[in-house]
């Protein structure tokens, strides 16, 4: 079983120095936003196993874009009810293999959408353009 570990230290007024496997960044008030950092763990997870997937696919990826947007409850926990995801695909990569490999990231792979409330509603969407 595989085991992550995060320590965070309090620097001021709710503003944590968060020490991570890569780095350090600041989180709270004065700092990274810990629901954006949220956003950002899911869109970066996805991102990995998409843009691996169409990499095994043989896509010829010049850029992959990952827009997320999240609507929290106005009562406490503020959780997020409604998740969206955007993946804007560049390069001469099919239609079908986008459709394919968002799919396996939402449906199957990705860690942090797993590790999340079943009843957010979750809407996924993909484009792709060639430059």
């Amino acid at each position: 079983m595989e085991e992550k570990k995060v320590s965070l230290k309090l620097q001021g007024e709710g503003t944590f120095l968060a020490e991570l496997s890569y780095g350090t960044l600041l989180t709270g008030l004065n700092g990274f936003n810990p629901m954006e950092l949220l956003l950002t763990s899911l869109g970066a997870c996805t991102g990995v196993d998409v843009y691996v997937i169409l990499k095994k696919k043989r896509q010829e990826v010049e850029d992959l874009k990952i827009e997320v947007r999240g609507k929290r409850r106005e009562e406490h926990p503020r959780a997020f009810e409604e998740i969206e995801l955007r993946y804007l695909v560049k390069g001469k990569v099919s239609e079908k293999a986008v459709e394919q490999a968002v799919r396996l990231s939402t449906e199957k792979y990705c860690s942090v959408l797993a590790s999340l409330n079943p009843s957010i509603k979750l809407r996924v969407s993909w484009e792709v353009w060639s430059g």
